[in-house]
């Protein structure tokens, strides 16, 4: 015999079940546009994710003990100017979030030039580090070539939406 709460705890879960299932099941057939559309759409959601990693990481190497104990005065302005540089980036690919064409061909451009800015940037504060824990400055750099691998792909699948095939990148 089934008591009241084992029957509500069924009927919840096939309702769950059944939302579910036909969120994720379109009831008419994509166009390619459409398609394109998710895809650049969950690339930007994946670097902001990255941007938002990222920014957190570094945020957290001043706050490391071993580095606080050297007093090192170049990290600093090193990780205010790498946050700056996220920041726009994160800005950028939330401008782009909303797909709207006009602004997306403005931006896939200079979000390479942003995450580029951020990597020479990162080569050139490495070197404030250089005393410090090597896997402190490897991980960021790894990071930051993530990123801007990320960004590469958000660009390809942006030119596929706008359906620009001739913009090379990775997928």
């Amino acid at each position: 015999m089934l008591t009241t709460s084992t029957l509500f705890s069924i009927l919840f879960l096939i309702s769950i079940t059944s939302r579910v299932g036909s969120a994720t099941i379109p009831s008419e057939p994509l166009t390619e546009k459409e398609k394109h559309k998710i895809v650049a759409s969950d690339a930007i959601t994946i670097c902001l994710h990255e941007v938002n990693d990222i920014s957190k990481y570094i945020n957290a190497i001043p706050k490391l003990k071993s580095i606080q104990l050297t007093q090192n005065q170049k990290l600093l302005p090193c990780v205010q100017g790498l946050n700056f540089d996220l920041s726009e980036v994160q800005s950028a690919l939330y401008s782009l979030k909303h797909l709207k064409e006009p602004y997306m061909l403005s931006y896939e451009h200079s979000l390479k030039h942003m995450t580029s800015h951020a990597i020479s940037l990162w080569k050139t504060c490495s070197s404030s580090l250089k005393n410090e824990d090597k896997v402190v400055v490897s991980l960021l750099t790894r990071k930051l070539d993530d990123l801007s691998y990320l960004i590469n792909n958000v660009v390809y699948h942006i030119s596929e939406f706008l359906g620009d095939s001739e913009t090379p990148g990775s997928h």
